[in-house]
């Protein structure tokens, strides 16, 4: 099945299809790198992504060519590692092979899945490398040893090196196994130590190459000023409008140059937007409020698109909804009884919630959401499971 949804892929893409979004970007920096001229572009060194799928990119592009298809074929192969460990968190969290197999075929036919590896951009990689960090916690959080914990943060800083995401990942999954294991927070000390330092030992030469380049601490990237300034721009109401945009940003970039008196730089720019953003915030709140509501909705029930389509955007209204409505019970076991088998449900349901509530300031479209679907598929594998086996067990055996 694996093998015949990543032909599929292949099959659906054509080796002429233009660049769009952001996959010029991630070109022009693996094309960078394969000539010699570093993580560059238009020759001067840059931060505005991180390394991780450039880095990917440029080595699918050394070993195999750039034809958009070879490309596509390898990100199925991140949809089939993200497949494989959905059924594997699944069958270990309910103890069921049946859960185990319906968590797989869950996460083989969720359609943003397929529409997203087609294109040229991080989502597949990193939705793998967060599912990844998802088995890994599952692992640390049946036996909380600090060399678990530190793998854990291993895994995380691969993921923050593709989307910088990563690290909000780890910390949503922290958050939930705190709050399940609250009685006995002084035993965590060590474990969350060695993952800490997983994550820093990841992320400490992209820091010193940034620092070298820029030389500013920066451990990941820039973009998020700019980001979070989009997504509380009371003129677009934190919709992404290009058009409106562009006058917006550079009404506030022309305020801070005025104010330091000098031409700003790129981390400059971003920061000038970081605080532009939070101003907006402090003169008017209530109007930020209602747009970070609006913002949470479109980012867990939306599609990336329908304007035109209403039938997409109610039709994906449904299935989450119908999703949500099996998953978020199933997690909500896991809080009532925290130490009992299903207690890892409780983080799972708590790190979905607090993941999707923080990058809602940031992003605002499901895209962006579906890097930690995989939370909301497994959950939902385990009551999915259980009908099958009841109606299964219900049947009469002719003798």
């Amino acid at each position: 099945m694996l093998l015949l949804r990543t032909a599929m892929l292949v099959l659906s893409c054509s080796p002429g299809t233009l660049r769009v979004g952001d996959e010029p970007f991630y070109d022009q920096l693996a094309r960078s790198l394969l000539a010699g001229d570093g993580y560059a572009r238009h020759g001067a060194p840059t931060v505005y992504r991180p390394p991780g799928w450039p880095l990917t990119l440029a080595a699918i592009y050394r070993v195999a060519g750039d034809d958009r298809r070879v490309v596509v074929a390898v990100q199925g192969l991140f949809d089939a590692g993200t497949i494989l460990l959905c059924g594997w968190l699944a069958g270990r969290l309910f103890a069921s092979r049946t859960a185990g197999a319906v968590g797989f075929l869950l996460a083989l036919v969720w359609p943003p899945f397929f529409r997203e590896s087609r294109y040229l951009q991080t989502e597949p990689m990193f939705t793998f490398l967060a599912t990844a960090v998802l088995a890994a916690f599952a692992r640390f959080a049946e036996r909380p040893r600090p060399r678990l914990a530190f793998g854990v943060g291993v895994v995380a800083g691969l993921g923050a090196l593709v989307r910088p995401t990563g690290v909000l990942v780890l910390q949503s999954l922290v958050l939930g196994w705190l709050i399940q294991t609250r009685h006995r927070l002084r035993a965590q000390v060590a474990p969350l130590a060695a993952m800490l330092l997983g994550l820093g030992l990841v992320l400490a030469p992209w820091t010193l190459r940034n620092w070298e380049a820029f030389h500013v601490f920066i451990p990941l990237s820039i973009g998020a000023g700019e980001q979070f300034y989009t997504g509380v721009a009371l003129e677009t109401e934190g919709r992404w409008d290009l058009d409106r945009w562009a006058t917006i940003r550079g009404d506030a970039l022309d305020r801070e140059r005025h104010r330091v008196g000098h031409p700003l730089d790129a981390i400059e720019q971003d920061r000038a937007l970081m605080r532009a953003g939070i101003e907006v915030w402090k003169t008017a709140p209530w109007p930020s409020t209602v747009i970070s509501i609006k913002r949470f909705w479109r980012l867990c029930f939306l599609p990336l698109s329908g304007d035109d389509r209403p039938w997409l955007r109610v039709g994906f209204l449904l299935v989450l909804a119908a999703l949500y409505g099996v998953a978020l019970p199933s997690g909500a076991r896991g809080l009532r009884d925290p130490t009992g088998p299903l207690g890892f449900a409780g983080v799972l349901l708590i790190a979905t919630l607090a993941f999707s509530l923080a990058s809602s300031f940031f992003y605002t479209n499901s895209r962006y959401f579906e890097s930690v679907r995989p939370m909301l598929l497994v959950l939902a594998a385990g009551p999915i499971a259980g009908w099958i086996d009841a109606r299964l067990a219900g049947r009469t055996i002719p003798a």
